[in-house]
Formats: C-alpha cells, structure tokens, sequence
C-alpha cells in the first residue's frame, strides 16, 4: 500500500509542477495529510492556492479551508468566504454547506434565497394560471 502512496504523491508533484490544477489541488492536500511524505501545511496553502488560481472550484473550497482554519496561513475569515463562494458559484456541494452552516451572512447565500423564492413564485404564479385556465365561473342568483 505504501507504494502506491508514493507513487501518488510523486506523480501529483509531477502534475501539479506541469501546471495541472487538480494534480496541484491533490499535491496540497497530500502535503496536508502526510500522503507520501511529511506533513506541511504551509505546502498544501500553497498548493491550494494554485489550484485555485488557475479556476478549480475545489482548489478554492480547499483554500478558503486553510484560510478559515489557520493551516499554514494567518487565519482570515473574510479571505476564506470569499474563496468559499467561489467554490460554492460552481456548484461545490462542500463549500456550499459550510457557507450555509458558518457563514450565515454570505451574499452568496442571500442570492441563492432570492432565487428559490423567485423560483417558487413562478411555481405558484404558473399554478394559478393554470388552474385560472381550467376555471368555469358560476353565477348564483338568489
């Protein structure tokens, strides 16, 4: 099993110094979880954050977690939301989630909340017409 460690890591190093994101978004995360060599965090921020500057979303969500969390960087919540909404615009499940659960005030969500209630507005809207279609009138006199 060992090997087949090593052999990740050193192919991800070979990926990501070729400028491939994910190979870069994987290395961060071996270095962050000693996966075929040490543990360094300062490494794996810095990974991350290459993987996110060539536009992968969970470069981002990985980023924005060092960032929250101080691994291998100052912590910085606004720096970390920021990266979080981000990975949560392309459709992060995981960055979506953490926005959700510790990041109540992010514009990111308030915009997801406008455009359900949008969306069940014109649910509602085109149930009624609908139904408005279909409607006989009946007049009762007394």
């Amino acid at each position: 099993m060992d090997r087949y460690i090593d052999w990740a890591f050193k192919y991800y190093k070979v990926s990501a110094d070729a400028g491939n994101a994910e190979g870069m978004n994987n290395l961060g995360w071996c270095y962050q979880n000693a996966i075929g060599t040490e543990e360094s965090l300062a490494d794996a921020y810095y990974w991350y954050k290459e993987a996110a500057s060539r536009g992968l979303h969970s470069g981002h969500h990985n980023l924005a977690w060092c960032l929250w969390n101080g691994l291998g960087v100052k912590r910085d919540d606004d720096l970390a939301q920021y990266h979080l909404e981000i990975a949560a615009r392309a459709g992060n499940t995981f960055a979506i989630r953490t926005l959700h659960s510790d990041f109540k005030h992010s514009p990111f969500l308030e915009e997801l909340r406008q455009k359900k209630a949008a969306e069940q507005r014109e649910i509602i809207r085109a149930e009624i017409e609908e139904m408005n279609q279909g409607a006989v009138i009946v007049r009762i006199e007394n």
